[in-house]
């Protein structure tokens, strides 16, 4: 293997893996000690630390790319290793990247048809050829013959790499390429979307992308879960039995462990999967309430509703959804002048009057369904509830994103989505749990269920009457990347 210095880029070539090295592309917290300093001793750089103390990270960084469209953008798999003095200093190090398909082999997928006697690449490896490449996958011949040994060509490379820089005092960063090994997607090797997961990966050294932060996502996600499970249980246990406060309980606690990770995460200068400085805005902060709050009052009048009508009425799926049609059309409506009321109205009015509009529909549905009543007796509470919800979905997500500066409107976005799906769920639970002890306790079960879900709706109605007047991105409090 050869290497040439270029500038401040290192670049060395051998075989399949190319590397790439980066001046100033890994850092950590501060250290108590200075670590040694790097000598260069005619052009080369002696070893400095002892291999055997080397420390280890992985991380998933997410492409631009869905190789396997499935919704969501591929990631890819990072390994990161440093020397041990070198962990917990804020000193940046060269970096010599390693990015290949073949460092975990194999992956074996099923292919497009082909039928070649031999590939161009085929003389690169002393592999016996007695088969060919069929559109059953990868066969016993040379295919899969020759992806092993381009692994293990990859992997002794790698290794030669990490023994001979890591104790120079390099950081030695290794990327499985988009659809191999352990990262996501498809494997589309030699093609622009394995070029773009490896940019990925660099623009991720260089602090232009955050790595995936996967306990985050467990944490976090674990935490909602065994939230909104207890309050789904009060539907059998009712809200006085010690389960339920023990999945609430559990819930939230997971939760503070999330928020003392990302705490741990940015002051080691790593980003979190969502940063706490995210939620210390205060017109972000109403403005995601709102967003919770329209979401819970809708799925949850629409619960109520739906329960009522087929065990009340005895109505199927088709027909309980027919009577619900005003209520989408209101929002079809209001949703279609959103960009209209958007460019004459501040957002704080016109999340206002989408809450004083649902509330009147809300008390129309109190005041004129009944259980002997005709269907049309819902529609026009349905349609102004409808309409109030689609004039605000547009305005809250506008006061939350404009309360913010533009790198970071990705991470806010996802906090909004987030927020607004956790609405829905509870919208469920809340109505669900309401109309179970109501049932009970001998009150009129459906009746208090929208009576409790239009008490929420109150709350997201002074929520908006605090927003202030004028919303000015949050450069102050931009999280950490």
């Amino acid at each position: 293997m050869r290497l040439r210095r270029v500038g401040g880029l290192v670049v060395a070539v051998a075989g399949l893996p190319v590397f790439v090295g980066l001046a100033g592309t890994v850092a950590a917290a501060p250290a108590r000690t200075s670590p040694p300093t790097i000598v260069v001793e005619n052009g080369m750089t002696p070893p400095i630390y002892s291999p055997a103390a080397a420390t280890t990270q992985v991380v998933w960084v997410e492409t631009d790319v869905d190789t396997d469209s499935n919704g969501e953008l591929d990631r890819v798999v990072v390994q990161v290793d440093l020397p041990a003095a070198v962990a917990g200093t804020s000193t940046t190090f060269a970096t010599i990247l390693t990015a290949s398909p073949y460092l975990a082999c194999c992956r074996f997928v099923e292919n497009h048809p082909v039928d070649l006697p031999e590939l161009p690449q085929e003389d690169l490896f002393d592999v016996p050829i007695d088969g060919r490449v069929t559109g059953g996958g990868l066969t016993d011949g040379w295919a899969s013959e020759s992806v092993r040994a381009r692994a293990e060509l990859a992997r002794v490379t790698a290794d030669a790499v990490r023994e001979q820089f890591l104790p120079d005092g390099y950081a030695i960063v290794t990327a499985q390429t988009v659809g191999t090994a352990d990262s996501g997607g498809c494997p589309t090797i030699g093609d622009e979307n394995e070029v773009l997961s490896v940019t990925a990966v660099i623009q991720w050294l260089t602090g232009k992308r955050p790595a995936f932060d996967g306990l985050g996502a467990v944490l976090s996600a674990a935490g909602l879960f065994f939230l909104v499970f207890g309050i789904l249980q009060t539907n059998t246990y009712g809200w006085g039995l010690s389960r339920v406060w023990l999945y609430v309980a559990l819930g939230a606690l997971v939760l503070a462990g999330y928020a003392l990770h990302a705490r741990t995460r940015e002051r080691s200068g790593r980003a979190p999967l969502v940063s706490l400085s995210l939620f210390r805005n205060r017109t972000s902060n109403l403005g995601l309430l709102t967003q919770n709050v329209q979401w819970l009052v809708l799925q949850g009048v629409f619960f109520v509703i739906s329960v009522f009508l087929q065990q009340e009425r005895g109505y199927s799926a088709i027909q309980t959804g027919l009577t619900l049609v005003p209520a989408t059309i209101g929002i079809l409506l209001s949703s279609a002048m959103a960009q209209r009321m958007a460019s004459r109205h501040p957002q704080r009015l016109l999340i206002r009057a989408g809450f004083t509009t649902t509330m009147v529909g809300i008390a129309l549905l109190l005041l004129l369904a009944r259980d002997d009543s005709a269907n049309w007796t819902f529609w026009p509470g349905l349609f102004l509830m409808g309409f109030g919800v689609g004039t605000m979905l547009t305005a809250s997500v506008n006061v939350v994103q404009s309360a913010w500066p533009e790198d970071v409107q990705g991470d806010i976005s996802g906090v909004s989505r987030s927020v607004s799906n956790l609405g829905s769920s509870l919208g469920v639970a809340v109505a669900g749990s309401v109309l179970v002890a109501a049932t009970a306790g001998g009150s009129a079960p459906f009746l208090t269920a929208i009576v409790v879900v239009g008490g929420f709706a109150v709350v997201g109605w002074v929520a908006a009457l605090l927003l202030p007047h004028q919303q000015h991105p949050a450069d102050e409090a931009t999280p950490t990347r």
